[in-house]
């Protein structure tokens, strides 16, 4: 392999590499903007959907009672029990549509049950102080429960992504660090052994070419590979060899003209 490729692959690993890292944390950096973005959207839109619905809840029962009890006039309640009504119905419409946890379904289709043999006792303005206590208080009660029972399902819900959200936000820091320790390792391997690659074959012809100089021609350079060095080794090795024969067939004619003599 020539060096030039040697290198070219090494530059091209570290770059996959830390864009591989770049990419790992776009995806996981999404996904923390997804968590904490459901986090926002469907569980605290229950939670405001449900408070609503709790303060209608609240509201129409304070006006039966006042009605029972005390001296509101029919008129003044039909009003805010046709108020309520519609607050409390567009919360619960909302709701069915906004169904994310285990249960829920399930739950909301038991609230809008119960409110409607609620809504007729509502409607209902000539009850008394005993079908009120009878039956529209705890109707009402059981409602109050189920509406709490929904927002702390869903408040769970956002305290168990929240912990998700952060497990992942421990884990994309750790997985980070050890893939940016990779990348730091590979640069180092890198820069030792790429300096090596270059400088050793240089070195040695430096030494083979100061051996050469003393008519020492027999320190060839090892030829390894198909790269750049590899084609001078062959060449000089080759002027090595023609060199050593011509320094031969000089010293056989020195010789020869030494017995001539």
């Amino acid at each position: 392999m020539k060096l030039k490729t040697k290198i070219t692959l090494g530059y091209l690993t570290i770059l996959v590499f830390l864009l591989a890292v770049g990419v790992y944390s776009v995806i996981n950096i999404n996904k923390l903007d997804s968590a904490a973005g459901n986090i926002l959207k469907a569980n605290l839109y229950t939670l405001q959907l449900g408070k609503r619905m709790i303060s209608s809840l609240d509201k129409m029962a304070a006006a039966k009672q006042q009605l029972v009890y005390t001296d509101l006039t029919p008129e003044v309640y039909r009003q805010e029990i046709k108020e309520g009504i519609a607050v409390f119905e567009k919360g619960l419409l909302g709701e069915r549509n906004n169904i994310t946890e285990p249960g829920e379904r399930e739950l909301v289709s038991e609230i809008a049950e119960g409110f409607q043999s609620y809504e007729l006792l509502l409607l209902d303005d000539t009850i008394g102080r005993e079908v009120y206590n009878a039956g529209l208080l705890p109707r009402y009660r059981m409602l109050r429960d189920q509406l709490d029972q929904m927002l702390s399902m869903n408040m769970d819900a956002m305290v168990a992504k929240s912990d998700k959200a952060q497990r992942l936000a421990e884990q994309t820091r750790f997985y980070n660090l050890i893939a940016l320790t990779v990348a730091l390792l590979l640069t180092l391997v890198f820069l030792l052994t790429v300096p090596n690659t270059v400088t050793n074959p240089i070195n040695r012809l430096i030494k083979s070419i100061q051996a050469a100089s003393h008519k020492d021609f027999t320190q060839r350079l090892p030829v390894q590979g198909r790269n750049e060095f590899s084609r001078v080794a062959k060449v000089y090795n080759s002027m090595l060899k023609k060199l050593q024969e011509y320094e031969f067939s000089n010293l056989n004619e020195i010789m020869t003209e030494k017995r001539r003599i």
